[in-house]
């Protein structure tokens, strides 16, 4: 019974010294993906470089840039929801730099900002009123 009992509690131990080992990495992926994210949307950045090429090829092509164009430039092995994300921060930067500034939460990813200012923006809107005007 003692045996039985001793081999459930290290058990546990180890769980729990799994688990605290795990929120320690965690925390670090964490820590090092803000800073990426920072790191990125600086104006020499990766994002912001990106979403510039994106904007002057778009500004060249007219519109849709094509595939051909894409692969001329190297970039067509880099994601299409990347580079979407790069265009859309560098077509809205100012706005997006002043909410990360005022958000009080330190954002990953440009998914997680657009994701965020689209939300604050459905938050500002005022709601239409559902009850029937009368004439």
């Amino acid at each position: 019974m003692t045996n039985q009992i001793a081999t459930i509690s290290a058990e546990i131990n180890t769980l729990e010294a799994e688990g605290f080992a795990l929120a320690k990495e965690w925390k670090s992926i964490c820590k090092a993906d803000k800073s990426r994210f920072t790191k990125s949307t600086k104006a020499d950045g990766f994002d912001t470089r990106l979403g510039k090429l994106m904007f002057a090829l778009k500004q060249e092509a007219g519109g849709r840039i094509q595939s051909a164009r894409l692969k001329d430039c190297g970039i067509n092995g880099i994601d299409k929801r990347r580079r979407s994300e790069a265009l859309w921060f560098v077509e809205n930067e100012t706005e997006a730099r002043q909410f990360v500034e005022s958000s009080k939460k330190g954002f990953t990813s440009l998914t997680a900002l657009q994701a965020a200012m689209r939300k604050a923006e459905k938050a500002s809107e005022p709601k239409a009123d559902a009850s029937p005007v009368e004439p």
